[in-house]
């Protein structure tokens, strides 16, 4: 009776050797630092507590939810990706409330490649107190002005988040994953040298201010806190000049 000799099993690549296969270990290097910078916390003084919404902390507890404004998601945007734009794809009524559908458009700056993430928002439309919105009569004057914009910045925020945490994506969760990029373990080769990195800015009197220039997506300045505070995290860095 012949012996049944067990097949062998190929080993499966992985993510680094199928890119150095492609010839494109440099890219993937500086796609992985992108992704670090998009997946950060926001800094802890641009969180906001909602007055009305209501999450859950660690213990249980009901509290005010958070939220990162909309001034600064925008400002991330133009900080992180430079270009990007707004494309409203549809709004409508639903039940008491404005809803909006968005796409926000970005730019990838290594790449520069376009690419979208959808996001919605609502917002309810005001009416006179104890009277319901499907009683035309009782809504304000100005209620679609103010709930329009507002669904609008809430799908802003909804399509940005996608992107990564720095856009607030974690605020409310309490069961998330650290971000590991899968090529940061491995050291990509230099890149020739193209121009003479430039200067640092000169110390101010509150900041010493420090720039990694190597790529549009590793500019990011690296300070200290001011005296009599404490850097937590990564994100309180790469904030702290903002």
């Amino acid at each position: 009776m012949s012996e049944t000799t067990p097949a062998t099993l190929r080993k499966i690549p992985t993510i680094a050797e199928l890119v150095k296969l492609a010839g494109n270990v440099s890219q993937s290097h500086e796609k992985d630092s992108l992704n670090e910078l998009l997946n950060q916390p926001p800094h802890a003084s641009w969180v906001k507590s909602h007055p009305m919404a209501k999450a859950k902390n660690d213990q249980g507890e009901t509290i005010p939810a958070k939220y990162l404004p909309i001034d600064k998601v925008e400002f991330l945007l133009t900080y992180i990706f430079q270009n990007w734009r707004i494309e409203v794809l549809r709004e409508q009524v639903m039940f008491n409330s404005i809803s909006i559908t968005v796409r926000l458009h970005v730019q990838n700056p290594i790449t520069l490649e376009w690419t979208y993430n959808d996001g919605v928002g609502a917002m309810n439309v005001q009416t006179d107190a104890g009277k319901s919105a499907a009683d035309l009569g009782a809504i304000k004057a100005a209620a679609v002005q103010m709930a329009l914009p507002s669904a609008k910045s809430y799908a802003i925020k909804d399509a940005a988040e996608h992107f990564g945490a720095i856009f607030g994506r974690d605020l409310n969760r309490r069961d998330i994953i650290q971000f590991s990029g899968a090529h940061t373990k491995e050291t990509p080769a230099p890149a020739p040298a193209t121009a003479p990195a430039p200067k640092p800015l000169a110390p101010s009197a509150e900041y010493d201010v420090s720039y990694v220039a190597e790529s549009p997506a590793k500019a990011v300045a690296q300070t200290p806190y001011p005296s009599g505070t404490t850097a937590k995290s990564n994100s309180d860095t790469l904030f702290s000049n903002l």
